[in-house]
């Protein structure tokens, strides 16, 4: 009977960390969800989100399907490649609604949180968010954000632009003027 005892308490202290981790990832996972849904956005706003920064693709999009309409004047094709580049945001943000994104946002949001975060960080951000600066964050950073990569690709364009010339000079068949 000793033996017996002695090999259960063995078994329990072998067995308690896997238990304990078991614990801490249902703890952390149940964490994560509460962090995203609180720094989350609803779905459509989340979209919204996404259409400045391909607004000028629509835009360029457009204008090329109506570069073979030879009878369109100048502000015939500006106002045809406004109406196009509004239904072509208008029907992306219908497929996004509908390709359930917030869904797929929030999944890859909590997979990347529960991989880089530990227990007690992600305990802090989720403390943290729910104060007053935290909400304050919550709605003020993704502006910021849009913001500074506004102003980081406006001065990044002239050295790319630069960069992009020298490429194409040095390798004038790889021109994309020539594909």
């Amino acid at each position: 009977m000793n033996k017996v005892s002695c090999a259960l308490a063995v078994l329990t202290f072998l067995c308690t960390p896997a238990f304990a981790e078991d614990s801490d990832s249902e703890k952390k996972t149940a964490l994560v969800n509460q962090l995203v849904q609180l720094t989350g956005k609803p779905e459509s706003q989340l979209i919204d989100g996404m259409l400045p920064p391909l607004r000028p693709i629509a835009r360029n999009l457009a204008l090329k399907s109506l570069t073979v309409n030879k009878t369109l004047t100048a502000p015939e094709r500006e106002q045809k490649a406004n109406e196009l580049t509004e239904r072509l945001l208008q029907r992306f943000h219908e497929l996004m609604m509908q390709a359930g994104l917030k869904k797929a946002v929030d999944s890859i949001s909590t997979r990347y949180l529960t991989s880089h975060f530990n227990l007690e960080d992600i305990q802090y951000l989720v403390s943290f968010y729910n104060t007053d600066t935290g909400k304050s964050t919550i709605t003020k950073l993704p502006h910021c954000m849009v913001e500074s990569q506004a102003q980081l690709k406006m001065r990044l364009k002239p050295q790319f632009d630069r960069v992009a010339k020298e490429v194409f000079a040095e390798s004038p068949t790889e021109s994309p003027a020539q594909k």
